[in-house]
């Protein structure tokens, strides 16, 4: 694992925290924040399994186009049964295209998938980490979230924030 700049660390850390309150947690950032690469190592550290968005483009290959919420239920869900945590990145890329989309048939089916993924983890003892630009609705009703700030190689001056679902403004 590369090693973590101290915003990342920071992150970390606060990652962890949130985990120690809530089984369903996320981490917010751009792009190229180095959000994916915090998320390796926690899933790492929590002997969990990494879903990399990507394994739902291989899969939908040969699916029904309009199966992609059954298809990440499904990866979510082998993962859950497998592994102590499932850690997924670029959820809001598949977000974009179920609720962004005015002509796609299913809007909101992605926040009954994540509901059902979340209900299965919260029960078994699971724990579900998303990585997000924006976290979903479903997911910050009931969970917390760190979000990671932009940083550059010269400055370490933003700081990592700890956002819980009592103080979100949506």
């Amino acid at each position: 694992m590369p090693q973590l700049c101290p915003t990342q660390q920071r992150a970390l850390t606060e990652l962890r925290a949130a985990l120690a309150v809530s089984p369903i947690t996320w981490l917010s950032s751009e792009r190229g924040a180095g959000r994916t690469t915090v998320l390796r190592q926690l899933c790492a550290d929590l002997d969990g399994e990494f879903v990399p968005l990507a394994n739902l483009v291989m899969q939908m290959r040969t699916a029904n186009p309009l199966a992609l919420e059954e298809m990440f239920e499904r990866l979510i869900s082998e993962a859950l049964f497998q592994y102590p945590a499932v850690v997924c990145d670029d959820v809001d890329l598949l977000q974009e295209v179920v609720d962004g989309c005015g002509s796609y048939p299913r809007t909101n089916w992605l926040a009954g998938t994540l509901q059902n993924c979340c209900d299965f983890a919260e029960k078994n003892g699971r724990r579900i980490i998303l990585g997000v630009q924006h976290p979903p609705a479903t997911i910050r009703a009931r969970g917390y979230g760190v979000s990671l700030q932009e940083f550059t190689a010269r400055s370490e001056e933003h700081t990592s924030e700890l956002q819980s679902p009592c103080n979100l403004v949506c």
